[in-house]
């Protein structure tokens, strides 16, 4: 069934992007529509949430963008260049109808070539929105990185650091990834990279997060357009808890007890002799 839908917005939908939806029971690429729902999350999900409906327009789930604003519906789904949506976030900077919309007290910019071009192949593909997926608003980076495609202005990725050892079951530690560009400049590209390891048994991955699992050697792969690192990681004792700690376990507790307070054992003198403030 094809969707008509009217090209004109009102001016109350003031923090609207490019999106579009397909028709109940398509089955898009996962990774096709997650690069889409990005775009919309860091986007469009601030000001058009169950709790912040400008316009009276919600796009957190299928069926309530399928309903529209105020205006109602906002997209003719497979025409990107009849969808007023589309539309609004390739308008000039300065015009005051871009999507999303830009403030001296928003760090918002407008989207990017990539992620406009993003949008109006979802838009022209139908619009693909897989069933039961809810959005909601999550932070916005300066840029929508795709880690697959390559960058030829990146010249290397740096990591940090430069070996991972992890010890105990409950020992953890997080990597931080570095991109070293051809102007000379580096920023960090953790959020978008990718990671993976030689032996997935030895660790567990969260993101950059890496947890214990058995006792070994191994190496973390992390790549990121087109550019490549690798680090060494030890697992030792993964399956024994952590030894209990004076300063991560017992000085919480005296803290919270009070015994640390300037009257009592965190005194220049300590009562009783007995000083806290060595620790």
């Amino acid at each position: 069934m094809k969707l008509l839908i009217p090209t004109t917005f009102a001016t109350g939908l003031s923090c609207l992007c490019s999106m579009a939806l397909a028709a109940e029971g398509a089955t898009p690429s996962a990774e096709a529509f997650e690069k889409v729902r990005a775009i919309l999350e860091q986007n469009c999900l601030e000001c058009h949430n169950p709790k912040k409906n400008k316009g009276k327009l919600r796009l957190n789930t299928h069926e309530l963008t399928l309903k529209g604003g105020e205006s109602g519906e906002v997209l003719v789904a497979g025409k990107p260049d009849e969808s007023e949506l589309l539309q609004r976030v390739m308008l000039a900077p300065d015009d005051d109808d871009l999507m999303p919309p830009l403030s001296e007290k928003s760090d918002r910019e407008p989207l990017t070539v990539d992620q406009i071009a993003i949008l109006k192949s979802w838009i022209e593909a139908g619009a693909p929105w897989p069933g039961g997926v809810t959005l909601a608003a999550r932070p916005r980076p300066g840029v929508t990185e795709d880690p697959n495609v390559p960058d030829p202005d990146l010249a290397k990725l740096e990591v940090y650091p430069k070996s991972v050892t992890l010890e105990t079951a409950a020992d953890f530690h997080r990597v931080v990834v570095i991109g070293n560009y051809k102007d000379a400049t580096a920023r960090n590209v953790t959020e978008w990279a990718k990671f993976s390891l030689a032996n997935p048994e030895l660790a567990s991955l969260e993101g950059s997060l890496l947890k214990p699992g058995t006792d070994g050697e191994t190496i973390l792969t992390i790549e990121f357009r087109g550019q490549k690192a690798e680090i060494p990681v030890t697992v030792k004792d993964a399956a024994l808890p952590r030894p209990v700690s004076f300063q991560l376990d017992v000085m919480p507790i005296l803290t919270s007890a009070g015994c640390n307070t300037g009257s009592c054992h965190g005194s220049a003198r300590g009562q009783d002799g007995f000083m806290l403030s060595l620790f």
